[in-house]
């Protein structure tokens, strides 16, 4: 063990002895560590994807399966990576492989971590997925968890509540772990001073972000889309994304209810489960006898996703709801009152509003949708070359044109470190902040679009590098223990300790990968052998 503390420290000097462009990759390289995890959250896939149901595998760690449909999955997110978009413009295939290669290299890791923190007992407990669920702003409304978003973006991506909070589980673990580390590895002296200095470089940029999608299908002409159509080679390519996207034009039954929960420990004694029914046979017979049902849900109801809308609860397919709810919601009489249902969660007054039966749409329906979409994604890529190519040649007027013509406008990014791992607002990584670094007066733009999934960043100069130390001086304050605030100090020992651990983690990875038991399916290794270095 002290022989890998000896060598943490080595690297760690070597770093803060290079330049900007060490650090940032050292930070990057983490950053994408951690990505990985996110990646399994937010970009789930259907299980028919690339025959996953029918025993697909892209590789096998001490016998449990890498689905073809994690990897195919992963393995298109890995494209979005900057380095990976850089070679497809000038080796598409070597870009695909090299994808690959990536997104197996990483899942092989996942699951390794998964094993270890099984085997040292390194659990999450369902408290803390569900304090870290209802923060993600993408389920909130108003400042407030929405239980309705969650579920659409569940069924949107075809995964299941379990699955999904499973992978947030899994981040949590991996969070936990590098929390450990951090704080086994504290900073030397020394490398206090030398984080301080690095963190006192502070910049400004105007940035804009916005969809790389950036034409939206329903602005694309109708005539456009007649003359699509038209073309013989049109419909192979529909019915091509027709098939490939087979889910997206399923619809599955639906529900839409009303409901209010009387919540109940699930480990209470009796009489609490008692005291609670009975308060539900109390509020069903004022909903029958006349009163608001919405209104008495506001009142009374414990659920926070539906209780601020009146015990709403949106259309939702199977598979969503506990099976003692979800049964009355799709076998009872519309616009009856339930009797109180009993679930782990309480007792539940139910309502049923509203159903769906299940619904294909057709590929003739859907044709005329397709075509635009196709035609949105065509435009979007050749604006975004076009912006592309500008930013290149430094064409302030090429850049300024693609600003106007989206209505797209700058904002100031604020003060960014120079450790910071991505830009305030707008996010970027550590690209962004790399980048931002490099801007000059006579060079305004960045060199090219920062990309983040579906997102683009734009950067544009706004002031040069100012040293917080400096200016500290100069105000009148002398001493460099003076110049950083008590808070900052506590800051920059943070990010070391980050950095510190994030090296050690990344070999306690390494380690567990090569002690672990990997079979790769051959056909798969075959194609990302190409894009190994």
């Amino acid at each position: 063990m002290s022989q890998q503390a000896a060598k943490v420290r080595s690297s760690l000097r070597e770093i803060w002895r290079t330049d900007r462009r060490r650090i940032t990759r050292a930070i990057a390289a983490w950053v994408l560590f951690l990505a990985i995890i996110i990646v399994f959250i937010f970009f789930g896939v259907t299980p028919d994807r690339m025959g996953a149901e029918h025993g697909g595998w892209a590789a096998q760690v001490n016998g449990k399966i890498i689905s073809l449909a994690d990897f195919s999955q992963v393995a298109e997110q890995m494209r979005a990576d900057p380095q990976v978009q850089m070679f497809e413009q000038s080796n598409p295939e070597f870009a695909r492989a090299y994808a690959q290669q990536q997104a197996l290299t990483q899942l092989i890791r996942r699951q390794v971590m998964i094993e270890d923190f099984k085997k040292n007992r390194i659990f999450v407990p369902d408290r803390e997925v569900a304090e870290v669920l209802v923060k993600i702003p993408a389920f909130q409304e108003n400042g407030q968890f929405s239980r309705t978003r969650y579920l659409q973006y569940i069924e949107g991506s075809g995964q299941t509540k379990g699955g999904f909070e499973d992978r947030l589980r899994e981040q949590q673990q991996v969070e936990r772990a590098a929390r450990a580390f951090a704080a086994a590895l504290r900073p030397l002296a020394i490398e206090d001073e030398r984080l301080k200095k690095v963190e006192s470089q502070n910049v400004s940029v105007d940035v804009v972000s916005f969809p790389l999608e950036i034409v939206a299908p329903e602005t694309v002409p109708a005539a456009a889309v007649r003359d699509f159509l038209a073309k013989p080679e049109t419909a192979a390519r529909v019915k091509a994304y027709y098939d490939a996207n087979s889910a997206k034009y399923k619809m599955p039954e639906q529900a839409k209810v009303r409901h209010i929960l009387l919540a109940v420990d699930e480990k209470a004694a009796d009489k609490d489960w008692e005291a609670a029914r009975k308060k539900a046979l109390e509020i069903s017979a004022q909903i029958k006898a006349g009163s608001d049902f919405a209104s008495l849900a506001k009142k009374n109801s414990a659920d926070p996703g539906s209780k601020d809308a009146g015990g709403l609860i949106d259309f939702f397919p199977r598979g969503q709801m506990v099976p003692e709810f979800e049964d009355y919601a799709f076998k009872g009489k519309i616009g009856e009152i339930s009797e109180p249902i009993r679930t782990k969660y309480g007792f539940h007054i139910v309502r049923v509003e509203d159903r769906r039966a299940e619904k294909t749409t057709s590929l003739e329906e859907a044709r005329e949708d397709i075509a635009e979409l196709l035609l949105a994604q065509e435009q979007s890529r050749e604006e975004v070359a076009q912006v592309e190519r500008a930013l290149a040649a430094q064409d302030r007027a090429g850049v300024e044109a693609f600003l106007a013509k989206h209505k797209l406008k700058f904002s100031e990014s604020g003060d960014v470190s120079m450790t910071a791992n991505s830009l305030p607002k707008v996010g970027g990584g550590a690209e962004a902040v790399s980048e931002a670094f490099r801007l000059t007066a006579d060079r305004p733009y960045a060199k090219s679009l920062i990309r983040q999934g579906g997102q683009a960043v734009l950067l544009k100069y706004r002031t040069g590098i100012r040293s917080t130390l400096a200016s500290s001086s100069a105000s009148g304050k002398s001493g460099k223990d003076e110049a950083l605030t008590p808070e900052a100090e506590r800051r920059a020992r943070e990010l070391m300790s980050y950095y510190r651990g994030q090296e050690a983690m990344s070999d306690w990875v390494e380690m567990l990968t090569k002690s672990a038991q990997v079979s790769v399916n051959p056909a798969v290794g075959q194609n990302a052998a190409a894009g190994r270095e």
